[in-house]
């Protein structure tokens, strides 16, 4: 990544909103971060990855029901998982689920993150 420098740790996460805003962050080890469009080059990550998976959503929707919506879609996918956990926000407003994924590809990875976006009451996945 050419605009990192020696000593400098980087963390690169995709995020994603109901809207289907879809933007690349990065955050330094000093906790600024930037932002910049998909234009820009993705990071390399090697396939096949295995990586934990957490999914936001309000919880107008019922835990159970969106952990079965999971479940149903990861399947229809072929992604193997294992659905670690949920827990709700301390208001009750949002339910943040814990899956570990193993992705096999680039276009494995984009694919579960569009049926993601679809998903009811989602705020975000990381």
């Amino acid at each position: 990544m050419g605009d990192c420098t020696d000593g400098e740790v980087f963390v690169w996460y995709e995020i994603f909103n109901n809207n289907n805003n879809s933007m690349i962050r990065k955050a330094n080890q000093n906790g600024a971060d930037t932002a910049s469009n998909k234009a820009q080059q993705e990071p390399k990550i090697e396939f096949p990855v295995t990586f934990e998976l957490k999914v936001v959503v309000e919880t107008l929707v019922s835990i159970l029901e969106t952990q079965q919506q999971l479940d149903k879609m990861l399947l229809r996918l072929a992604v193997a998982n294992e659905y670690l956990g949920v827990k709700e926000s301390g208001k009750g407003k949002f339910a943040s689920h814990t899956i570990r994924v193993l992705l096999l590809n680039q276009e494995h990875l984009n694919e579960m993150y569009s049926e993601l976006k679809r998903l009811p009451g989602i705020k975000f996945a990381v």
